[in-house]
Protein backbone atom coordinates (compact mmCIF):
# COMPACT_ATOMS: atom_id res chain seq x y z
CA UNK A 1 0.00 0.00 0.00
CA UNK A 2 1.40 3.51 -0.81
CA UNK A 3 0.75 6.54 1.03
CA UNK A 4 1.02 9.94 -0.23
CA UNK A 5 3.32 12.15 1.08
CA UNK A 6 2.43 15.02 2.59
CA UNK A 7 3.58 17.88 0.71
CA UNK A 8 6.10 20.56 2.53
CA UNK A 9 4.66 23.38 4.16
CA UNK A 10 5.34 26.74 2.50
CA UNK A 11 7.84 28.91 3.46
CA UNK A 12 9.27 32.31 3.31
CA UNK A 13 11.76 34.68 5.18
CA UNK A 14 11.13 38.18 5.70
CA UNK A 15 12.87 40.85 7.87
CA UNK A 16 11.16 42.41 10.62
CA UNK A 17 11.33 46.08 9.78
CA UNK A 18 12.21 47.48 13.14
CA UNK A 19 15.17 45.28 13.14
CA UNK A 20 15.84 46.33 9.37
CA UNK A 21 15.12 50.54 10.50
CA UNK A 22 17.49 50.14 13.49
CA UNK A 23 20.63 48.52 11.20
CA UNK A 24 19.48 51.61 8.61
CA UNK A 25 19.81 54.50 11.60
CA UNK A 26 23.02 52.17 12.89
CA UNK A 27 24.80 53.06 9.57
CA UNK A 28 23.48 57.00 9.21
CA UNK A 29 24.73 57.32 12.75
CA UNK A 30 28.48 55.64 11.60
CA UNK A 31 28.76 58.04 9.13
CA UNK A 32 27.96 61.19 10.89
CA UNK A 33 24.46 61.13 9.74
CA UNK A 34 20.99 62.44 11.69
CA UNK A 35 19.54 59.36 12.20
CA UNK A 36 16.30 60.81 12.70
CA UNK A 37 15.89 61.17 9.06
CA UNK A 38 15.10 57.58 9.00
CA UNK A 39 11.28 57.33 10.29
CA UNK A 40 9.46 55.02 12.04
CA UNK A 41 6.86 52.34 11.15
CA UNK A 42 4.43 50.07 12.60
CA UNK A 43 5.79 46.67 12.74
CA UNK A 44 5.70 44.71 9.98
CA UNK A 45 7.54 41.96 8.02
CA UNK A 46 9.65 42.75 4.96
CA UNK A 47 10.47 40.17 2.07
CA UNK A 48 13.67 40.54 0.19
CA UNK A 49 12.12 42.44 -2.20
CA UNK A 50 11.42 45.21 -0.06
CA UNK A 51 14.72 45.27 2.40
CA UNK A 52 16.50 45.45 -1.26
CA UNK A 53 14.29 48.74 -2.00
CA UNK A 54 14.96 50.46 1.63
CA UNK A 55 18.51 49.25 1.22
CA UNK A 56 19.36 50.14 -2.01
CA UNK A 57 21.98 47.03 -1.61
CA UNK A 58 21.52 44.02 -4.08
CA UNK A 59 20.34 40.67 -2.78
CA UNK A 60 23.71 39.13 -2.80
CA UNK A 61 24.71 41.78 -0.63
CA UNK A 62 22.47 41.56 2.05
CA UNK A 63 22.94 37.84 2.36
CA UNK A 64 26.58 38.64 2.30
CA UNK A 65 26.02 40.71 5.59
CA UNK A 66 23.86 38.38 7.48
CA UNK A 67 26.23 35.50 7.04
CA UNK A 68 29.00 38.18 8.50
CA UNK A 69 26.87 38.85 11.11
CA UNK A 70 26.83 42.86 9.60
CA UNK A 71 22.74 42.48 8.75
CA UNK A 72 20.14 41.09 10.90
CA UNK A 73 19.27 37.62 10.10
CA UNK A 74 15.78 36.87 8.55
CA UNK A 75 12.94 34.93 9.75
CA UNK A 76 11.16 31.78 8.43
CA UNK A 77 7.55 32.17 8.12
CA UNK A 78 5.41 29.11 7.17
CA UNK A 79 2.07 28.44 7.39
CA UNK A 80 0.68 27.05 10.99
Amino acid sequence: MHTKATPPIPRAIAWPSSEVIAWMRSRVLASGGDPSIIPDEPVSFWRLREVVKRTGMARATIYRRVADGQFPKPLTLRAA
